[in-house]
C-alpha cells in the first residue's frame, strides 16, 4: 500500500460549475479501461439549491465514449427533494466498484427539476488501480505530500 492517497488514486475533474437551472447535465466520461481501475467515486458538489428542487443523480455507463444509448448502473444513484437549505453547499458521493460496471465508460448525470440548483462541479476519484504509483489527470495542477 502506498503512503499517500495521491499515489494510489487519480483525481479527475469531470464537470465545471453550472449556473442555477433545472436542466439535466452530464459530466465528462471516465475510461476505466485506459485507467486500469476497478472503482470510481464521483463527488458532486452543489452551490445554492432552492427549496423543492427535485434532484436525481445517476452513474451512467456506455461502451462508446458518449451519452447516447447509455444506461444507469443499478444502485448507483441518489434521489432527493431539497429542503430550504439541506443541499446548499453540500457534497453527494457515489462510489461504484467494477462488479456493478459492465461497460468501458462511466459518467455522472445530474437532473435538476422544479426549482433551481447550482452545480459547483463533479470530480472523479479513480482507485483500485493495477499500476502504482499513479499519474494524476491533467485537471490536477499540483500535488503536495507532507509528512511520513
Amino acid at each position: 500500500m502506498q503512503g499517500y492517497m495521491t499515489e494510489s488514486c487519480v483525481f479527475q475533474r469531470l464537470m465545471n460549475a453550472v449556473a442555477a437551472g433545472t436542466s439535466t447535465q452530464s459530466s465528462s466520461r471516465v475510461d476505466l479501461q485506459t485507467q486500469n481501475a476497478d472503482a470510481v467515486c464521483f463527488a458532486l458538489t452543489f452551490g445554492d439549491v432552492l427549496d423543492t428542487c427535485a434532484i436525481v443523480v445517476r452513474v451512467m455507463e456506455n461502451t462508446p465514449d458518449g451519452t447516447s444509448g447509455a444506461t444507469a448502473i443499478p444502485g448507483a444513484s441518489y434521489t432527493a427533494t431539497a429542503g430550504a437549505t439541506d443541499h446548499d453547499n453540500k457534497i453527494v458521493l457515489i462510489d461504484v466498484k467494477r462488479s456493478k460496471i459492465t461497460k468501458r465508460y462511466v459518467y455522472l448525470e445530474v437532473a435538476r427539476a422544479t426549482a433551481n440548483a447550482i452545480i459547483d462541479g463533479v470530480t472523479a476519484i479513480i482507485y483500485e488501480k493495477s499500476a502504482l504509483p499513479v499519474t494524476q489527470d491533467s485537471s490536477v495542477v499540483n500535488t503536495t505530500q507532507a509528512g511520513s
